[in-house]
């Protein structure tokens, strides 16, 4: 039961826990040669690690919303516990390729190019471990050689990663408790993979509330990002959570270094639009689902459904900004009567169907004893959903057609990312 737990909050662009694995090659090359052009800007860290500049944001501006490109995904990244490493797999289901690597840390496989050209040709980058217990680093695997870029230092352990569609620029945190034990401070990287350095965070947190970094999203400019997105969550939390405790959504241009709030840390944040125009948000764990255009500030509600007392969570709204799914639960997970429901509705706030956890013991081909999380559009009417089997503990995903409410079979395994064309 606890092993799903993880499974349940750790999928997609939101991860919180991560643990280490993976192997360290014996010979790690030297750093690549860049020009300055080609790393973001960044804020630099304060000569004194126990005295970090607080973090003022200012008013989120609807002028400061710039809709980005909406690539749709061709491939999905699963890990088939095979042993032999991830596999992409088309819309179809067919097998493009592999990158034989261990399993890397959960949620940080990004595809770092297009696959147009093959899956041989395309970098995938994650966060892997070594030999060493608890020793985590950034790795990139192409055409069958794994390399290390940099190791994250313990005390340090990384929390979230994000990567732009097709693209080698990525985003992920660090947390670590400072030496007093009052603070925990959170750093937060952006820029080319091939570039970032530990030693240059785009923005450093130190909270005595325990609130850490969770990268969202990256924005892009010309050729390069110009900010990060990202929210709050606590270090440290644990317990029976049925959606994860984000509070809050902020913008940080890596320009200026000027953090703008969105969404207040009173509020429950859910999920970001591609477009990065709309979010999902609710006004406690335990509430409804609201979508708000962040350009307009309109906002649409959906009612609970009257027995969901767990609330609504996981919101993901599709590439066109035309729909959103997310899920609500009734019960809990550790007195084993937990039971939840896929939601659809329309950014217009009308809702399209409902989908209890019952309807995918079939396709999913795991049988009843099973917990279900959406995880990703793969275009305006496909929905893509993770089950879990909590007696075997085997995972497959599942094809929802928002339009036709028809459930699918895509592949056993877990999802592990996206790959574009």
């Amino acid at each position: 039961m606890k092993r799903f737990f993880t499974f349940l909050t750790l999928i997609l662009m939101l991860t919180i826990s991560l643990s280490a694995c993976g192997e360290l090659p014996a010979n790690q090359p030297a750093p690549t040669e860049t020009s300055p052009q080609d790393i973001a800007p960044a804020t630099p860290e304060p000569e004194d690690p126990a005295t970090a500049q607080p973090i003022v944001p200012v008013p989120g501006n609807a002028d400061d919303i710039l809709s980005q490109p909406i690539p749709l995904p061709v491939a999905v990244l699963v890990d088939t516990r095979d042993g032999l490493g991830l596999t992409l797999y088309d819309r179809t289901g067919l097998a493009l390729g592999e990158w034989a690597i261990t399993p890397p840390v959960p949620g940080s496989g990004h595809v770092a190019s297009s696959i147009a050209d093959g899956v041989d040709l395309a970098p995938l980058v994650f966060l892997g471990g070594s030999d060493e217990p608890g020793a985590t680093f950034l790795k990139t695997s192409l055409d069958g050689n794994t390399r290390a870029l940099f190791e994250i230092p313990q005390p340090a352990e990384p929390r979230g990663f994000v990567g732009v569609p097709g693209q080698p620029f990525i985003a992920f945190a660090t947390i670590e408790p400072l030496s007093d034990g009052a603070l925990i401070r959170s750093r937060l990287y952006a820029g080319n993979y091939e570039n970032i350095s530990l030693d240059a965070p785009a923005l450093v947190l130190d909270s005595a509330e325990s609130r850490i970094i969770i990268p969202v999203a990256i924005r892009m400019g010309f050729e390069k990002p110009d900010g990060v997105w990202y929210t709050l969550s606590w270090w440290g939390i644990g317990g029976d959570m049925f959606t994860m405790p984000f509070a809050g959504l902020y913008y940080l241009d890596l320009g200026t270094g000027t953090v703008s709030e969105f969404i207040g840390t009173d509020q429950t944040f859910s999920g970001l639009s591609v477009s990065q125009t709309l979010a999902a948000w609710t006004t406690s764990p335990n509430a409804a689902l609201s979508v708000t255009n962040l350009k307009t500030g309109a906002s649409i509600t959906f009612p609970l459904l009257p027995d969901s007392d767990r609330g609504a969570g996981y919101g993901l709204i599709s590439p066109s900004d035309g729909y959103v799914a997310w899920m609500e639960g009734k019960g809990w997970l550790y007195d084993g009567n937990l039971e939840t429901t896929i939601r659809i509705g329309t950014t217009e706030g009308y809702l399209l169907g409902d989908y209890p956890v019952s309807l995918f013991a079939k396709p999913s081909g795991l049988g009843a004893d099973i917990l279900i999380k959406p995880v990703g559009w793969l275009n305006d009417e496909v929905l893509l959903v993770a089950a879990y089997s909590q007696a075997t503990e085997d995972g497959s995903l599942v094809l929802l057609n928002a339009n036709t409410g028809e459930l699918s079979p895509f592949h056993e395994g877990f999802f592990a990312g996206f790959a574009y064309p």
